[in-house]
């Protein structure tokens, strides 16, 4: 890293200064300044320093002195040693009988020694700014003075005063001062390096951490200090500890007592914290406190994070909101009622039929809260018996039945801590089961099977049915109480045959996961599979349109069809798929002859036209109807 040096200097010695800031090579960045008057120096040093141009200034005489009273920065004087002080009084001698050796601030001292050393008159003067030093020449001139000694403003001034100036500054002053300056910016940086290094530790420590001097007045005080306490850094600095804290603050006495305590639960405010303190000990002197602390909720927090682990590995959501494919309004309002339940952390009860994408939903709502950084776990509360999903549920210690782990077994309910557990199909509990889950959501607490202890729990609950929750409550198998406490947020989500116009982009992406190349060619095209899929009601939902989608891509695997033909494919299968599933075309019976359930309307005839592939012999004959009147009636709606 190169040192920044800004050199205030003079015409008489710019020259040297440049050479000689040669010498230390690349390392060095000088601004070399010379030409300005006092007042100039000091705006162009503040300017640099407020826009951190420069690491140290180095100047001689009033310019020293006076960017020392105006910035914060480091200022290097010019320093006079002892060789350059004589030989600028041998070279004077030569041109004066008397001698002034004029400096800035004040006069240099031992002088006399040196004019009996010489046998010359050597005088002391000095001045005080810049319009009293013609002055002091003139009383030097008036003593018999020819010449003068001295920085060079002060060659300067002498020579408009018609007299000699001798500089009192050589090389060797430069090479002192600018090397001085280096060690100087160098050992700054370190001081800086360890302050943010300090200042970072701080800052970013989980412990709130205050330090206090020997008068008992905080000096340190950390953003987590301010959080716990309830108090800015900015109003704490230099307050007594018990005046920040507030006098009843159990740790109070300890402190004053400068006694040593670790890893104690003492009360802050509202709030108990686990906290440590220690003396500051210098030379067997207390000098002060370091006290850290913790928010001892945290802790626990931390606590149960810590015991659910191991358990709770690969219990992830893997699906966001961003994931729900459709554009149809009825999906857009889901997926946007979603987001906004995902903001609070209230129960959520999602409504809907069979592979409408629950969990799908579950996942994105909790990877949309603030818990999504804690594990998501669920469970169909319909594929397992009953006792065994209670003890999956709520856990078991060991000892509780023949077979049960050793030490026990965390429920999901404690594996689900700090997040989300997902209950799928909630409306299969039984009712001793749902009397259990009733408890838990009330209080927040779970006691495991075979247990005599509760143990808190911080989750959130996410529940699902393809049931009417309702009517099962008015039919007297769903606890009404549960249900209340279940239907605090409801998500219900579309059928698929609500949605039909999502078909198209549901099978591209459906198919974009067996062939990437055929989803592209097929998606212009995919719009004319929405006539065909509307006359279905997908009693499967998205589910079953996932299993139509993954039998054309395996079918059509290897072959060498256009977009079109593997359309007419797909089709064909969707087709196949209706008439082999049992369930009627929605508005048609299906058997050819019925007359109750007849199409009267075009657009069914239509539909029934593009499910025979456009054959209308085919489509006439499915209806139940004459050719004559299938076209009468396509005639008749144009």
């Amino acid at each position: 890293m190169r040192t920044r040096l800004a050199i205030f200097g003079h015409p008489l010695i710019t020259g040297q200064l440049r050479e000689v800031a040669a010498e230390f090579g690349p390392a060095l960045e000088v601004r070399l300044v010379d030409q300005v008057l006092l007042s100039e120096a000091v705006a162009l040093a503040r300017q640099w320093e407020a826009e951190s141009a420069v690491d140290v200034f180095v100047s001689g005489g009033a310019n020293a002195a006076l960017l020392k009273q105006s910035v914060t920065l480091p200022v290097v004087a010019f320093r006079v040693n002892s060789l350059d002080l004589l030989a600028g009084i041998s070279r004077a001698m030569a041109l004066s009988p008397v001698v002034p050796v004029v400096t800035y601030g004040e006069p240099l001292h031992g002088l006399g020694e040196v004019s009996h050393l010489f046998r010359v008159r050597v005088l002391a003067l000095a001045y005080a700014s810049r319009d009293e030093l013609p002055k002091r020449l003139d009383e030097a001139r008036r003593l018999g003075a020819r010449a003068v000694v001295g920085s060079s403003l002060v060659c300067e001034c002498a020579a408009a005063a018609g007299m000699h100036g001798v500089l009192i500054y050589s090389r060797a002053s430069f090479r002192e001062a600018i090397a001085n300056a280096l060690d100087l910016a160098a050992a700054r940086q370190r001081e800086l390096e360890r302050a943010e290094r300090f200042k970072a530790i701080l800052d970013f420590a989980y412990s709130g951490i205050v330090a206090t001097d020997e008068d008992g007045r905080i000096t340190v005080f950390n953003p987590v200090a301010e959080k716990i306490v309830g108090v800015s850094a900015r109003d704490a600095m230099g307050r007594r500890l018990d005046e920040a804290v507030g006098p009843d603050c159990s740790l109070i006495p300890a402190i004053r007592a400068r006694q040593t305590e670790l890893n104690q639960v003492h009360r802050i405010g509202r709030g108990e914290v686990l906290a440590s303190h220690v003396p500051i000990v210098v030379e067997g002197q207390a000098r002060g406190c370091v006290l850290t602390f913790q928010d001892a909720a945290v802790i626990q927090r931390g606590a149960e994070r810590l015991r659910g682990q191991s358990e709770s590995r690969g219990l992830t959501a893997r699906y966001t909101l961003a994931d729900v494919v459709g554009e149809s309004p009825g999906i857009r309002s889901a997926i946007d009622k979603a987001a906004r339940y995902a903001r609070v952390d209230s129960t959520v009860l999602i409504e809907g039929e069979t592979g409408t994408g629950k969990e799908l939903f579950a996942q994105g709502i909790h990877n949309a809260s603030c818990r999504q950084d804690g594990p998501f776990v669920a469970i169909n509360c319909a594929a397992l018996p009953e006792a065994l999903l209670e003890s999956e549920l709520f856990g078991y210690e060991e000892g509780a039945f023949t077979g049960a782990r050793k030490g026990g077994k965390p429920g999901l309910f404690e594996l689900a801590s700090r997040g989300t557990i997902f209950l799928d199909e909630i409306g299969e509990l039984s009712p001793g089961l749902q009397a259990r889950l009733l408890r838990v959501l009330q209080q927040r607490q779970v006691m495991r099977v075979g247990g005599d202890r509760v143990i808190p729990v911080d989750v959130r609950v996410i529940a699902a049915t393809h049931r009417d929750l309702r009517a099962e409550v008015t039919a007297g198998r769903f606890r009404r109480d549960l249900f209340f406490r279940l239907d605090v947020l409801r998500l219900t989500l579309p059928p698929l045959r609500e949605r039909i116009e999502d078909v198209p982009l549901l099978v591209e992406t459906i198919l974009r996961r067996f062939d990437p190349v055929l989803a592209t060619e097929l998606r212009p095209l995919l719009g004319r599979v929405v006539p065909v899929a509307r006359l279905y009601t997908w009693p499967g939902n998205v589910r079953e349109l996932e299993n139509v989608v993954e039998r054309f891509a395996v079918t059509i695997q290897g072959s060498s069809l256009s977009p079109r033909e593997a359309l007419v494919r797909f089709l064909t299968l969707v087709e196949e798929h209706i008439s082999g599933s049992g369930t009627s075309p929605r508005g048609v019976s299906g058997r050819p002859g019925t007359t109750a359930s007849r199409p009267t309307s075009p657009d069914d005839i239509r539909r029934m036209v593009a499910l025979a592939g456009g054959n209308r012999s085919e489509a006439a004959r499915r209806l139940g109807i004459s050719r004559t009147t299938l076209y009468r009636k396509l005639r008749e709606s144009k």
